[in-house]
């Protein structure tokens, strides 16, 4: 998890970033997180974009785990009560 709380606080920063330099701009959300319109904010765009990606990637990794616990606990109670 500490490495999603990671790519929480470079997203966060990227926006921060991106969101005052559109709004300095003065342009449409659509039009300034557009990457290939952007070309002096393409990279944080993109990067913002991919943050995102493997965030909502290890999210889904980290249910998978829980998941998997869940399971194991229950096929060890299962087991435990079937011994008793």
């Amino acid at each position: 998890m500490q490495v999603y709380f990671a790519f929480k606080g470079e997203m966060r920063k990227l926006k921060d970033v991106l969101e005052q330099e559109r709004r300095a701009s003065g342009e449409t959300i659509a039009n300034f997180y557009d990457a290939r319109r952007n070309a002096p904010f393409a990279f944080e765009i993109t990067r913002f974009a991919e943050c995102r990606k493997q965030m909502d990637y290890l999210l889904i990794e980290a249910e998978k785990i829980v998941e998997d616990l869940d399971m194991a606990s229950e096929n060890l109670d299962h087991v435990n009560s079937e011994a008793t």
